[in-house]
């Protein structure tokens, strides 16, 4: 029996960092320390990794109150590209396929909820998934 590749181990890690990225809970320290630490890397769980810095690093608050403006932050596209990851790593389909269905959904242009909603949808009818 194969061993599974550790990004696959560690969905459930992916999808909480993604979900709480989502919801401006989360730190950068936080994140670097709770990141899975493996030599083993396919290239959806490294670009999940770029996505989730980026967007804790830009996510839009108040620096004196140290909250997130949650307005402008479910309007950055760094929001979209996270929920967008997130609903990838929920789909439960192969990492080695999440990149290519990835780019697919952002190759459209500008992107919402509901259009990525739509797209993971579509994807799903067309056997995509």
């Amino acid at each position: 029996m194969v061993d599974e590749p550790d990004s696959v181990k560690y969905r459930q890690t992916f999808e909480s960092l993604c979900a709480r990225t989502l919801e401006g809970t989360i730190s950068l320290d936080d994140f670097y320390r709770e990141w899975p630490s493996s030599d083993e890397r396919d290239a959806f769980s490294q670009t999940l990794h770029d996505d989730l810095e980026d967007a804790i690093q830009h996510t839009p608050g108040t620096w004196f109150a140290g909250k997130v403006d949650v307005t402008k932050w479910k309007q950055c596209p760094e929001y979209f590209v996270i929920y967008l990851d997130l609903q990838l790593l929920r789909s439960g389909e192969d990492f080695s396929k999440l990149l290519a269905i990835r780019y697919k959904v952002l190759s459209a242009g500008k992107v919402s909820v509901p259009l990525i909603d739509d797209a993971i949808a579509g994807l799903k009818a067309l056997g995509s998934y």
